[in-house]
């Protein structure tokens, strides 16, 4: 049905740009694409999706699990993209993702030498989108 949404969504934006004669009405279009991505987040899927990172990272992961365990971890990298990617907040993102690696960089200690390299894996790709997303100019 999320596809259904998204589907509808998109056919509806490029049939009412149909009717233009000029190169405007491609679904690349910027100005198309801005009101897709302003329509998509009114649908109930996204809304589901963005309170359900949060609540899983702040009220689980956070409270139940050590800020170093790889799954914490994980779930910081994929919710700090989807702040960064679905949402636009690249902001929010860095935030995110900064704050994980930074609390897990002082709790390292606590691992087994599996949990270890598994955290340290995840922690390079949060640094990697860090260093990407500062240079990004949406976020300066």
């Amino acid at each position: 049905s999320s596809n259904e949404n998204y589907s509808t969504c998109t056919n509806s934006i490029v049939y009412q740009n149909t009717s233009n004669t000029t190169d405007d009405s491609s679904i690349e279009n910027p100005k198309n694409l801005a009101t897709l991505n302003l329509a998509y987040k009114n649908y109930p899927s996204y809304k589901n999706c963005s309170e359900s990172y949060h609540t899983a990272y702040y009220d689980l992961a956070c409270v139940e699990l050590s800020p170093s365990n790889p799954n914490r971890l994980v779930l910081a990298l994929n919710y700090s993209i989807f702040l960064k990617e679905i949402d636009e907040d690249s902001e929010a993102a860095c935030r995110m993702a900064k704050s994980a690696f930074d609390h897990a960089l002082g709790d390292l200690d606590n691992l087994t030498e599996d949990s270890y390299k598994d955290a340290t894996m995840v922690m390079q790709l949060l640094r990697d989108n860090l260093i990407l997303w500062s240079d990004d100019d949406s976020f300066n």
